[in-house]
């Protein structure tokens, strides 16, 4: 665990296609696909890609053993296992701005923050004020994490609000986490709670349960530009009819009651891709109320029931969790 109530700066090398799409389908136990050009993807570099049809769990990663830059192939060390729906061009102007196209994000960093193989108990970078006593005095510390272009891989813990990424209590100091990439942990990838002044944009997630991004009690949070995919079921819960085990992408505010608390947070633009239940949940906005901190986003290839799963869910009674 990295506890930090001080500082955490880590600052890795800037890569080049953290979202790219296929440039054309990519067939069931190929090891080739074509994205865009002029990335500097390498071999070794891992990646994802999203679900582009009714299984929402055909997310899948692989390893790149080679990339031409001139023509977008990418060569896999491993066969696929899924099928990926892709084209040259983008469907964008035929579906009110959405492109259809598969998405694939770059999962690898040159700086990476690597829980132990360890069942049950992956990794945490938690981050929170404090305060203690020394000599007779009280002193009080402040949490700030700031990441940019870093990999945190093999984290989160087993059912519960142990995130990979998370702040709790941490209401003095903007932290910041952009361009970064987060993935295959065993429970959440990111749990902001009764915190403030958080920013996290650009970043990609790939492969948790049974949330992806959680936000409760919290204000100033910025969520912008993240790529969110495959957030599965748990397999660890016995429950009976009278349990329903809540899941999802993003959940903001709306799935514990002290989300209740929550102000100015700003969720634009993000992606869920390979969700379970619904890729958003969110409060309402009143009738009456400008909507400048919910849109743009996007959720695709979400289970539910046989009849499918949903985009969002919305609560429009605050009171409520």
């Amino acid at each position: 665990m990295i506890a930090n109530a001080g500082l955490v700066s880590f600052f890795g090398t800037q890569r080049t296609g953290r979202l790219t799409r296929l440039q054309a389908p990519a067939f069931k136990d190929t090891t080739e696909i074509q994205v865009e050009t002029l990335l500097d993807w390498v071999a070794g570099d891992r990646i994802a890609l999203a679900p582009t049809s009714y299984k929402y769990e055909a997310g899948e990663d692989v390893f790149i053993s080679a990339y031409d830059r001139e023509s977008g192939i990418v060569t896999l060390e491993t066969p696929l296992v899924w099928y990926h729906w892709g084209q040259s061009t983008s469907t964008a102007n035929d579906f009110n701005g959405v492109d259809m196209r598969g998405e694939v994000v770059l999962l690898s960093r040159n700086i990476v923050v690597a829980g132990e193989d360890v069942e049950s108990w992956g990794g945490r970078v938690i981050t929170g004020d404090s305060m203690e006593f020394s000599n007779g005095e009280i002193v009080f510390k402040y949490g700030q994490t700031i990441m940019d272009n870093v990999e945190i891989y093999n984290c989160s813990q087993q059912d519960s609000y142990d995130a990979a990424i998370g702040w709790n209590s941490a209401i003095t100091l903007q932290s910041s986490v952009t361009n970064s990439a987060i993935h295959n942990g065993l429970g959440w990838a990111v749990h902001i709670e009764t915190s403030k002044n958080v920013v996290f944009d650009n970043n990609v997630m790939f492969n948790f349960r049974p949330f992806g991004l959680v936000v409760e009690a919290s204000q100033d949070i910025i969520i912008t530009n993240n790529v969110l995919i495959k957030v599965v079921e748990r397999d660890t819960i016995e429950a009976n009819w009278s349990y329903v085990d809540a899941k999802g992408g993003y959940a903001i505010c709306a799935i514990l009651a002290s989300s209740a608390s929550c102000s100015n947070v700003t969720v634009n633009y993000n992606i869920a891709a390979g969700i379970t239940q619904a890729g958003f949940w969110a409060m309402a906005l009143d009738c009456d109320e400008e909507n400048d901190r919910f849109y743009g986003n996007v959720a695709h290839s979400v289970f539910g029931t046989d009849e499918g799963g949903h985009g969002a869910i919305f609560f429009n009674d605050k009171s409520r969790p």
